[in-house]
């Protein structure tokens, strides 16, 4: 459990300065870790899809902005 929590106060510390898609992708990717995951090589890349896939549906069809950090001009 405190794994877990140390992912989210990270997630929540990390999103300002790396914006939501690498902040989402290490949170997802930390949360399967902590939930007894150890596929290092699928997990981050299902962790990367999934906060992309959250960015784009929050941002552009929801509109509800969120912070995109240095992919900012790429996404």
């Amino acid at each position: 459990v405190l794994l877990l929590a140390g992912v989210f106060l990270g997630a929540a510390v990390l999103i300002e300065p790396l914006g939501f898609p690498v902040a989402g992708a290490l949170l997802f990717w930390g949360a399967a870790f902590a939930l007894g995951s150890r596929r290092t090589d699928r997990d981050p890349l299902i962790a990367a899809g999934l906060s992309l896939v959250t960015y784009t549906v929050f941002n552009n069809l929801l509109g509800v902005p969120l912070p995109g950090g240095p992919l900012m001009g790429v996404l």
